[in-house]
């Protein structure tokens, strides 16, 4: 089944727009994520959630971890650009080579408007895999992260087909 999470954050962060203070002006995307927890039974729950004029994102972890002790990590993020998908993950990958000269890429795959990453930091502590699909407004990414320490191939291989699976629709509170 899939789940329209973005929405609570749209609304949320849709309530702060103001026209007479711009600096807290946030966006209302074009389009929403729409995914699925599959397999994965546990209960996930949103620990951070910010948004500004450039981008929005929102992190959540089981129910038994925390932001500030994360072990798994799924991530939704949004960053406004006019940039093309190529170009965008290319810089992306850039940062990471910068935050991690040794940084692995175990795949890059792309279709459609989707490019799929895989990815190892130990610099990061991170495993991940990060799905970036352009839309008009921007780049609109997927993803999941585990601590090498706590890596476990089965829920890997689970958030792999979670990740894959997840798509953009219009977002229903754009009018």
């Amino acid at each position: 089944m899939k789940i329209i999470l973005p929405l609570v954050l749209i609304f949320i962060l849709a309530s702060c727009v103001t026209t007479q203070n711009r600096t807290n002006y946030v966006p209302t995307p074009e389009m929403a994520i729409t995914f699925g927890f599959g397999d994965d039974k546990r209960k996930w729950k949103i620990e951070h959630m910010e948004g500004n004029s450039a981008q929005i994102l929102t992190e959540m972890v089981p129910d038994d971890q925390s932001i500030k002790s994360w072990n798994e990590m799924v991530a939704q993020q949004i960053v406004f650009t006019p940039l093309k998908l190529d170009a965008f993950v290319n810089n992306w990958l850039s940062g990471l080579y910068s935050a991690d000269p040794n940084a692995a890429i175990l795949d890059k795959t792309k279709s459609n408007n989707s490019i799929i990453v895989q990815y190892k930091s130990l610099a990061a502590k991170e495993i991940g895999i990060r799905k970036f699909t352009k839309a008009g407004d921007g780049i609109y990414m997927y993803a999941y992260h585990s601590r090498p320490e706590s890596f476990d191939q089965k829920i890997y291989d689970l958030w792999l087909i979670n990740i894959n699976a997840s798509t953009l629709i219009p977002n229903p509170a754009k009018r």
